[in-house]
Parts: structure tokens; C-alpha cells; sequence
């Protein structure tokens, strides 16, 4: 048995050598820190703690490009957005549908995502308030144009995931939801105070575009289950994109400069991983 792992041992160590890893991981550092600089050299106004961010999150590249395709995508801590994408094909186990009390005929949601939604609902019941879904699960229909700040493409809507939801006023019947001006109800003041004990939070948040690549949104609320809601709460994140960079991104897919840095001030981004539950 030990003869054999020697062998394969060896054989690995020919296939891959040590200096030609060495070299590559090398390689990959100079790229990620010439990425740094540049990105910072272009927006002066940021520290380097969110310029490492926005290199993590690929800001600096084009819209829809180099894309990284979640191996978890049934993760609660799995990100969606315009340079992370979920596999064309998936589809959420448990898909249930949500009561029509709540939500328009035929809107589904993920079965932990539909119970939290409803134990919240039920408390805002208890004040007077209530939530009615327009939109859940659904799967995005072809898009071919980039810039596009309300309609991700395939692949790419947090919707695919079953545990994001379009929020409308029940009694209005606007076409487009920003007609509704949500943020302008009760309700929605009282999801960004609560919503995160429930395990939800609000996806796109007004004056972050630049980094979830959305506009505002106080429709549009994703569930990642109460951990992760009540740490971002708690450490003050406002987009999930961010909590994500620094706490969420798996070791196999994080820059190269992350693992080598032997400077606090340049490795800042622990591995924590709080959130891949399946």
C-alpha cells in the first residue's frame, strides 16, 4: 500500500514539477497584483481593501466575460452575478409553490426559502403589513445586451436559485416594478430593519451599482439563510457580493495573491466559509 502511494506520489511529482508550479503560482501573483495597481491607479478614491474586492469580484473586466460557473450552485452562499454564474441547466431541488395569498399563481420558490418567507410574512401580518411575489424561481430567456442594468442573462439571475424574490404592492397592477417606488412603503422599511432574522437580504441595494452590476432594486430580495444575513448585518455589509469576496469564496477559485501574501495588509480575505450548506 505504501509502495503504491510512493509511486503515485512520483508520478504526480513528474507530471507536475515542483519549480513549473512554483513558477505558475508566481505568474498568477504578478498578474492579480498588476490588476491591483491598475484598479487602483483608476479609482484613487478607494482603499486597497476594496480594491481587492473589486479584483475578486472581476470589476475590472467586461461585463459577461471570463465567467466562473458555480460547482455549488444549491449553495445558500453561492454567487450570481455578471462575471458568476450558475450552471445553464440547474434546477433547485424542492421547488415548492408559494400560497396565493402571497404570491401571483404559479410563482415557486426553494422549500427553505418558502418557509422563512412565510414565518416572515406572518410576523408582518402581525403589524399590519404584508408581502405579496410577483416573481420567483424562474430560468432567464436569452440576453445580448451586456450594459443591461434591470434583466441578467442566462445563468446569471439569482432567481435560477429558487430563493430570490420580486416583491409587488398586491393591489397595484403597474407593468414594471419600479413604477410600484416599493421603497417607499411600509413594508420595505420594515424588511431592512428585519428582513436578516429571517435570513433574507436585499440584493441590490441603492448606490451599488458598480458593484453587483444591477441598478437599486428594493423589490428584489434573496434568502441565504439567517447566518449569513445576521453576520452581514452585523459587520455592516451592504451587498452580498462583498460579504461574499471576503468570507465566502472558495479556496479553489480564489486569486492566487490571497493564499502568498505574507502581509496582513494585502491577505485579507480569511477563509470562513459560514455558507456552503447545501
Amino acid at each position: 500500500m505504501r509502495k503504491a502511494l510512493l509511486l503515485a506520489v512520483a508520478a504526480l511529482l513528474l507530471l507536475f514539477p515542483t519549480n513549473t508550479l512554483a513558477q505558475q503560482s508566481a505568474a498568477e501573483a504578478a498578474l492579480q497584483t498588476e490588476r491591483c495597481v491598475r484598479y487602483a491607479a483608476e479609482h484613487p478614491e478607494l482603499t486597497l481593501l476594496e480594491v481587492r474586492i473589486a479584483i475578486k469580484l472581476k470589476l475590472d473586466e467586461e461585463s459577461y466575460t471570463n465567467v466562473v460557473t458555480s460547482a455549488r450552485p444549491g449553495a445558500l452562499g453561492v454567487l450570481v452575478g455578471k462575471h458568476y454564474a450558475l450552471p445553464l441547466t440547474y434546477v433547485p431541488a424542492q421547488l415548492v409553490a408559494v400560497e396565493e395569498a402571497y404570491a401571483m399563481r404559479g410563482v415557486r420558490l426553494r422549500a427553505d426559502c418558502c418557509e422563512a418567507f412565510l414565518a416572515m410574512v406572518h410576523d408582518m401580518e402581525l403589524e399590519g403589513l404584508s408581502l405579496y411575489i410577483k416573481s420567483g424561481y424562474r430560468m432567464n430567456v436569452e440576453n445580448e445586451n451586456p450594459s443591461d442594468m434591470w434583466n441578467a442573462w442566462p445563468g446569471h439571475s439569482e432567481h435560477q436559485t429558487g430563493c430570490a424574490f420580486d416583491l409587488r404592492l398586491k393591489t397595484k397592477t403597474h407593468t414594471l416594478l419600479r413604477e410600484y417606488k416599493y421603497e417607499t412603503t411600509a413594508e420595505y422599511a420594515w424588511l431592512c430593519e428585519n428582513a436578516h432574522k429571517y435570513g433574507f437580504i436585499l440584493s441590490y441595494p441603492e448606490g451599488k451599482t458598480e458593484i453587483t452590476g444591477f441598478e437599486f432594486e428594493p423589490w428584489h430580495w434573496r434568502y441565504v439563510g439567517v447566518r449569513i444575513a445576521t453576520d452581514m448585518r452585523e459587520k455592516g455589509f451592504a451587498t452580498f457580493p462583498e460579504y461574499w469576496a471576503l468570507y465566502l469564496m472558495p479556496l479553489e477559485t480564489r486569486p492566487c495573491l490571497d493564499v502568498q501574501a505574507a502581509s496582513k495588509d494585502i491577505c485579507l480575505f480569511p477563509h470562513v466559509c459560514l455558507a456552503y450548506e447545501a
